[in-house]
């Protein structure tokens, strides 16, 4: 594994609207992954941070630790309590086996979620 190519990753994270959860508000997060590259990308992890990066806890994860074959994508949607203090400016780091950490900043939108590759 240690002679994987370097992953190619297309990633975009959508700010969704917050909406009630039985555990009160929660702000909704759609993180659009998908491997451009001609090899697989190998475990890539998604992490939330605010401006100051710190880590918001608690954030949950539809998926972690994913891993592409060539054209693959999936969507992963992260939900956060909205009471949660520093919300407004977060931004997410991507990093995998074969992909060093980058910056992932949500925009504002939605992007249809598609669970499994095209």
């Amino acid at each position: 594994m240690n002679d994987l190519a370097p992953a190619s990753i297309n990633a975009q994270a959508l700010a969704c609207s917050s909406a009630p959860s039985l555990s009160g508000e929660e702000k909704t997060w759609n993180v659009w992954l998908k491997n451009t590259g001609a090899g697989p990308s190998v475990a890539m992890k998604l992490t939330l941070f605010r401006a100051d990066n710190t880590r918001v806890l608690p954030a949950y994860y539809s998926d972690n630790y994913i891993s592409l074959l060539p054209g693959e994508e999936r969507t992963v949607v992260v939900h956060a309590p909205s009471s949660l203090a520093g919300l407004r400016d977060v931004h997410f780091t991507l990093r995998g086996w074969n992909l060093p950490e980058r910056d992932v900043p949500p925009t504002a939108g939605q992007r249809a979620i598609s669970g499994q590759s095209e």
